[in-house]
C-alpha cells in the first residue's frame, strides 16, 4: 500500500560498519515499496563509516538522514532513531544485514490489515561474512512456546533486530529497546514486551539476511550471559530460574571453544554432575531444534 506520506522510518544503528553498511542501505533503497525514509545512526563511529555515509545522503537525497551521536551502543542508537521518526511504522535493520526487495512491501501489507498487529518479524536466512547463505530458513512463530525456546536459549529466534517492523506509538509507549543491555539480549527483552502490549505476527517468507561475522560484539558469550540475567528478572520466577540454570550450561559448553580443553571440560563435567536436569534439557532442547531445522 503506497500513500503520498512515507509509512515506515527505517533505522539503521551504524558503529564501524563501513564492511557492510553500503549493502544495507542499498538494500532499503531497493526495496518495492517507496513509502519509507531511512535514519542511519552514526554511533560515534571512528573508521570510515562517517564517510560512507555522508556519500549516501548526498546520493539519495532527502529520504536518506545521518545523525552522529557519541557511542553508546546499539540499543540507544535504535531508540535515537525511534524518537526522531515522525512515520505510522518504525522498521530495524543492523548495518551488516541485508532486506529481501519485497520487506517493507509484504509486511507493511500485514500490518495495514490487521488493527491488532503491534509489529510484524518474518522468515531470514544466516548468511557467512560474504552474504552466502548457511543452513535452512529460520522462522520465529511468536506462540508461547517459541518464546520460551527463545529465552531458553534455543536456536528458534526472529532476528528481532533486522527483521522487526513495528507501530511507533506502541514502540515508543514501550520506551524502545532497554539501553542497559547495550547489545546483549536486547531483542529477547523488547520481545516480551512487545508481546504483552499486544499481538505479533510474522511474514512466513525469507526476507531478510542475517550476517554472522567474527566483529560483531555480540560473541562475547560472558557479557552476553551477564545480560541476560539482567532478562530475566522482568520474566514469571519459574521460567526465569530454568533460564538462569540453561544459561550456566550454555556458558560451561560455550568455554569449551576457548579455554584449555582439560580446564573447560572439568568445569562443564563439574556443572553437568551438580546440575543433570538442567544440563540434559539444554542438550534435549538443542537436538529438537537441530531435529526441525531450526
Amino acid at each position: 500500500m503506497e500513500t503520498d506520506e512515507p509509512l515506515v522510518t527505517v533505522v539503521i544503528p551504524c558503529f564501524n560498519g563501513e564492511l557492510y553498511v553500503r549493502e544495507a542501505i542499498q538494500s532499503v533503497v531497493d526495496q518495492t515499496s517507496s513509502s519509507w525514509v531511512l535514519i542511519i545512526i552514526d554511533d560515534g563511529s571512528t573508521d570510515s563509516s562517517p564517510e560512507i555515509l555522508r556519500e549516501a545522503a548526498t546520493r539519495f537525497g532527502a529520504r536518506v538522514r545521518v545523525v552522529r551521536t557519541e557511542n553508546q551502543g546499539a540499543c540507544a542508537a535504535r531508540n535515537a532513531g525511534l524518537t526522531l521518526a515522525t512515520t505510522k511504522y518504525v522498521a530495524f535493520l543492523d548495518s551488516d544485514d541485508l532486506w529481501m526487495e519485497e520487506k517493507l512491501t509484504t509486511q507493511i501489507e500485514m500490518l495495514e490489515n490487521d488493527s491488532r498487529l503491534v509489529g510484524v518479524t518474518s522468515d531470514y536466512f544466516l548468511t557467512n561474512p560474504f552474504g552466502v547463505r548457511r543452513g535452512r530458513r529460520k522462522s520465529f512463530t511468536w506462540s508461547q512456546n517459541a518464546m520460551v525456546d527463545w529465552t531458553l536459549l534455543g536456536q528458534s529466534a526472529p532476528a528481532m533486530n533486522s527483521t522487526l517492523i513495528g507501530d511507533r506509538l506502541t514502540l515508543l509507549r514501550l520506551g524502545g529497546y532497554n539501553e542497559d543491555l547495550v547489545s546483549y539480549g536486547e531483542d529477547l527483552e523488547l520481545g516480551w514486551r512487545l508481546t504483552a502490549e499486544g499481538t505479533v505476527s510474522y511474514a512466513p517468507q525469507a526476507l531478510a539476511l542475517v550476517r554472522i561475522w567474527s566483529g560483531q560484539i555480540h560473541n562475547d558469550t560472558s557479557q552476553m550471559v551477564s545480560s541476560l540475567s539482567v532478562v530475566y528478572q522482568g520474566l514469571e520466577p519459574g521460567l526465569a530460574e530454568k533460564a538462569r540454570a540453561n544459561a550456566s550450561v550454555y556458558t560451561a559448553f560455550m568455554a569449551l571453544k576457548v579455554e584449555p580443553r582439560f580446564q573447560a571440560f572439568v568445569g562443564f563435567a563439574k556443572l553437568c554432575f551438580l546440575a543433570p536436569k538442567a544440563s540434559s534439557l539444554y542438550f534435549a532442547r538443542r537436538a529438537r531444534c537441530a531435529r526441525y531445522g531450526r
